[in-house]
């Protein structure tokens, strides 16, 4: 039998997002087209080495961020083990899944027109399906063992974000 346990997530608003918006989106849409199931576009499939300019433009604005959500845990570093972007037209989605082997996966919600499109979560205990209130420009990590989903985007515009896996080291410093 499963026991509920509350656990945490981060949520931050990028304030460089207004800034970075076009130039994040002119780096995805000169990325090759590639598909990963119902996800209209993404570099998920892609292979590992291929250069995706993005990824450093994004880590080196995000890098001030991950450092306070390191000293908040009350550890030493933090490492992202990759980085991927997903578009979703139409009609596409995400199903429900995990990311194992990490601790944390993030999204960036770097074009999100519709809040209906934002990452959904089921709690495993009582199926309840969830969300949390996020807007364009917000940064959401979340313990990576949650099963979560891209809803089905109903609409004609685009939702766009970065995603990443992370992990955070150290031996903890409790006060």
């Amino acid at each position: 039998m499963f026991k509920e346990i509350k656990s945490y997530y981060f949520l931050k608003n990028i304030k460089e997002s207004k800034k970075i918006k076009n130039k994040l989106l002119n780096f995805l849409e000169e990325m090759p087209p590639s598909r990963y199931g119902n996800v209209t576009k993404t570099d998920w499939a892609l292979p590992k080495d291929f250069n995706r300019p993005y990824v450093k433009y994004f880590a080196d604005i995000i890098r001030p961020y991950m450092n306070t959500i390191t000293k908040k845990l009350k550890l030493d570093n933090w490492v992202i083990h990759n980085m991927w972007f997903q578009q979703y037209e139409k009609n596409s989605y995400h199903k429900w899944h995990t990311h194992a082997s990490v601790q944390f996966s993030s999204v960036y919600y770097l074009e999100l027109p519709n809040k209906k499109t934002s990452t959904q979560f089921k709690n495993i205990v009582n199926n309840n399906v969830f969300s949390i209130d996020v807007k364009e420009g917000d940064l959401l990590l979340f313990p990576s063992c949650l099963l979560h989903r891209s809803p089905k985007n109903k609409s004609k515009k685009r939702k766009s974000i970065i995603a990443f896996n992370s992990s955070f080291m150290g031996e903890g410093k409790i006060l």
